[in-house]
């Protein structure tokens, strides 16, 4: 779900922002898209981390038995410090966009 959290937030808030002329908007206003912005990038960035570490976790948890199934060991491969700062970029790159499209 987080993806689909993302793939529609960040597009609406720069459409929110381009179309609805935010630079050229009040303060308050301003302050309430950036907050709404910033507010949910970290809402997206927490969902994604902690689905990445639930899942790090569960692959830790597994018997002698499950770890044989060759799905489970490419799983425990994967390099989930890697995805978390991938994670972490993808989610604040965007909101640096928009902060700059909105205080530009």
């Amino acid at each position: 779900m987080s993806q689909y959290m993302y793939a529609i937030f960040i597009p609406a808030m720069l459409a929110i922002i381009i179309f609805g002329d935010i630079s050229m908007a009040k303060a308050s206003v301003k302050l309430m898209v950036a907050s709404v912005s910033i507010f949910g990038s970290m809402t997206i960035y927490l969902v994604v981390s902690s689905a990445m570490r639930q899942i790090e976790a569960s692959l830790k948890d597994l018997t002698p038995e499950e770890q044989k199934f060759e799905s489970v060991q490419l799983e425990m491969k994967e390099p989930w410090a890697t995805y978390q700062i991938y994670a972490a970029i993808a989610t604040g790159l965007p909101l640096i966009a928009i902060l700059m499209a909105i205080y530009a």
